[in-house]
């Protein structure tokens, strides 16, 4: 588990470490402090592991990775209907 918790946590902090605020903006600080928050909650699970705070913090990287996907995906065709869409998945255990 403790493995786990910190390859995420090094993820959200390499997600962190690449913002620009000089071309992003108040949008970059917004990112900095969700990143923030879900890396200390990540911390948080190496203390207190429960499945429910885990499943909370999955979905909540899974709405932003959503997010980021309908930004990548503005201005291109939409894909065929029997072409699955890339994914990424983000998986947490306790």
């Amino acid at each position: 588990r403790y493995r786990l918790l910190s390859k995420a946590s090094d993820i959200v902090f390499g997600l962190q470490g690449c913002l620009d605020f000089e071309k992003g903006g108040n949008v970059a600080q917004v990112l900095y402090d969700f990143y923030g928050t879900i890396d200390a909650r990540i911390g948080s699970l190496h203390r207190t592991p429960e499945p429910e705070a885990c499943a909370k913090i999955a979905e909540e990287l899974k709405s932003m990775r959503d997010a980021w996907a309908d930004i990548d995906g503005e201005g291109k065709p939409s894909p065929k209907p029997d072409t699955p869409p890339e994914s990424v998945s983000v998986t947490l255990s306790a």
